[in-house]
């Protein structure tokens, strides 16, 4: 996921992963697990170098269908943990570029047409973030059930905080 200068390379190649598990799910849960240990590291340390919103969203999604893909039985404990991690992270990214643009906002010195353009713009592209870091926990919790909870219960505060209005 090295493709630095084309963000649509980067977002393609994570959209495939899912497909590739599906390619290989008649060959059994062994041949997915294969495949998922080699690439589901390279994609965790992908996103959490990643700049770009658009790429940011690809890679969430393509964990979430991953994650339906393997099932219970595909996934260890450390998978669902780190998964769980992926969460927790996006979601203190998101409220990062969610302060860090109120901060531009307030400058004195930007053009309030261009900053209000910006600004809209870019709640767009969070509002997909967040609507595919949803989607990846409504596929923990419908793959591991009541299990999830425990791990997501430390996030309340982050989804609280959500809701909150700034």
């Amino acid at each position: 996921m090295r493709f630095l200068f084309v963000d649509s390379v980067r977002s393609s190649a994570a959209e495939t992963l899912p497909w590739l598990l599906k390619c290989v799910k008649s060959q059994g849960v062994e041949a997915m697990r294969r495949l998922w240990v080699e690439f589901f590291p390279v994609l965790c340390s992908s996103l959490e170098s990643e700049n770009e919103i658009e790429v940011i969203e690809s890679f969430i999604d393509s964990i979430a269908e991953c994650v339906m893909q393997l099932g219970a039985g595909g996934l260890t404990k450390e998978d669902v943990e780190k998964i769980t991690m992926v969460i927790s992270e996006q979601l203190k990214a998101h409220e990062d570029r969610r302060l860090e643009a109120e901060a531009e906002e307030a400058e004195e010195d930007a053009d309030a047409d261009e900053v209000k353009e910006k600004l809209t713009d870019e709640a767009e592209l969070e509002g997909e973030v967040l609507a595919r870091i949803s989607d990846l926990i409504h596929n923990m919790f419908e793959t591991f059930g009541d299990a999830f909870f425990d791990l997501v219960e430390p996030l309340l505060p982050s989804f609280v905080q959500l809701i909150d209005f700034h």
